[in-house]
């Protein structure tokens, strides 16, 4: 007769944070993956497609609400943003496994809050070099132009000015790029596989950084979604707004759930 009070030989439930496969070093793959994540996302989403959309318009409301808040509200939201993005890849990773999706795996991640809103804190400070990378930048072209129209020649000094108000954009394009880059797939990385904050955002660069053809395309493809939904919105006015009204409504989904593939193929070996 077995002792009913022994230990359980196995877990009863599988930890949120862990998962079936083995986290490996990031993959170089085949540009046409950016086109596949989209059909491989969209089957996903389709497993569990009322409660994903749901999800993800809970997400944003709660994104609006802490928006109105004014300074705390934005704070709030730079630092939180890692956890509801874990949570909405855990109610994906649910589907994936044929697992129930709840409204309560967008907070589930709260549970383990010190490590991801780490995430948030790097993200905030990045945001704060990048804005003073952009401040000094335009100060340097500043004083360059007024040195230059000193020095009696204002043509020059005019064409300075021209062309740091066009290299200053750019640079700040190319700085924000380099940070999605790093914290796209951090949220999941923390959470999913217990990887410190700081190598997080280092794989989630690194990740992107090889695979940067895969991702262009994956980002052409959702600029086409957009502009043929918009183009529709203006030449047909009530079947057009109806497909633009799904599409910003699946944005958010089925962008995440193709993000998610991306994931698995770059990451799981």
């Amino acid at each position: 007769m077995s002792n009913p009070y022994q230990t359980p030989a196995a877990e009863l439930t599988m930890p949120a944070s862990s998962s079936r496969r083995q986290l490996g070093d990031p993959a170089r793959l085949n540009a046409s993956r950016g086109i596949d994540w989209l059909s491989e996302g969209w089957r996903l989403f389709m497993r569990a497609p009322g409660m994903l959309l749901g999800i993800s318009v809970l997400m944003v409301i709660l994104y609006a609400l802490m928006a109105l808040v004014p300074l705390l509200g934005n704070l709030a939201l730079l630092l939180l943003w890692p956890m509801f993005t874990a949570g909405l890849f855990l109610a994906l990773r649910h589907a994936d496994e044929g697992q129930p999706v709840t409204f309560a795996d967008l907070f589930a991640p709260f549970a383990v809050w010190r490590s991801l809103m780490g995430l948030g804190w790097l993200s905030l400070l990045a945001g704060v070099v990048v804005s003073m990378i952009a401040a000094a930048a335009l100060f340097a072209f500043g004083v360059l132009t007024t040195i230059t129209s000193q020095g009696f020649d204002p043509a020059a000094g005019w064409g300075q000015a021209g062309m740091g108000m066009m290299l200053v954009p750019l640079l700040v394009v190319a700085l924000m790029a380099a940070l999605s880059m790093g914290f796209i797939f951090s949220p999941i990385l923390v959470y999913q596989h217990q990887v410190p904050a700081m190598e997080a955002v280092r794989l989630s660069f690194v990740a992107c950084l090889r695979n940067v053809l895969p991702f262009l395309l994956w980002g052409l493809a959702f600029l086409a979604g957009s502009f043929v939904a918009g183009l529709l919105g203006a030449l047909i006015p009530l079947l057009g707004g109806l497909v633009m009204l799904a599409f910003c409504l699946l944005l958010v989904p089925l962008s995440a759930a193709s993000l998610y593939c991306a994931y698995r193929d770059i990451f799981w070996h």
